[in-house]
């Protein structure tokens, strides 16, 4: 029950933190602004916006605790073989260590060094993120004494170029929606969508490598 607890509370966070982001980004105030919220002693509390998300985040997560609690008393276990959560943990590590020399001068706004382009920095990125986290599935799997860690490097060396695809276009698409505007929430919002969206396409790719394991 631990295990499915744990998987509902960081689920728990991130919907908390998207819903509001996505909230905020369609109708609330800017970066920098302050939310006054009411304290037991009657007084206002002002939070800043990352604060606020914190805040968010923890409610989530407590969310997740109790439907994982209940789902846990109820019956409900995660099959451990499976190990859908360490290959998806391990390929967003991966990609995660690839991308952040592209992560950085776009988020500082820094020239990049010797004139490189955007694209080539981002495309050498993106090369190298796609390299680890197939790397890193086959690693953590084999080091676990996975039988199936070759079978999912393979099918996830095959998925994840469309996951990345297809991960892109939806963050694109809610900065678009969300006048690709560089306040926290937007942030929030496309990197979380980013990650939702990788994070299936590991989990596909674990169930195919598996299912090509028991097939092949």
């Amino acid at each position: 029950m631990g295990r499915l607890c744990l998987w509902l509370m960081l689920a728990g966070s991130v919907i908390a933190v998207l819903t509001a982001a996505l909230f905020e980004g369609l109708s609330g105030p800017g970066f920098g602004e302050f939310y006054a919220i009411s304290s037991p002693a009657g007084g206002p509390v002002t939070v800043s916006e990352p604060g606020r998300y914190l805040v968010v985040a923890a409610v989530g997560a407590v969310v997740g605790l109790l439907t994982g609690v209940v789902l846990g008393i109820a019956g409900a276990r995660i099959d451990e073989r499976r190990r859908l959560g360490v290959t998806a943990v391990a390929g967003l590590g991966g990609c995660a260590v690839g991308v952040l020399p592209a992560l950085a001068p776009a988020y500082n706004a820094a020239d990049l060094p010797g004139g490189m382009t955007p694209m080539v920095l981002y495309a050498v990125s993106g090369a190298v993120a796609y390299g680890l986290a197939v790397a890193a599935v086959y690693w953590v799997l084999r080091a676990g004494g996975d039988p199936a860690a070759r079978a999912t490097a393979r099918t996830t060396a095959i998925v994840l170029p469309v996951g990345a695809v297809v991960a892109t276009l939806a963050g694109m698409g809610s900065a678009w929606l969300l006048g690709f505007s560089t306040t926290t929430s937007t942030w929030l919002v496309v990197v979380s969508v980013v990650l939702v969206f990788l994070t299936v396409t590991f989990a596909a790719a674990r169930v195919l490598g598996i299912r090509s394991h028991e097939t092949g």
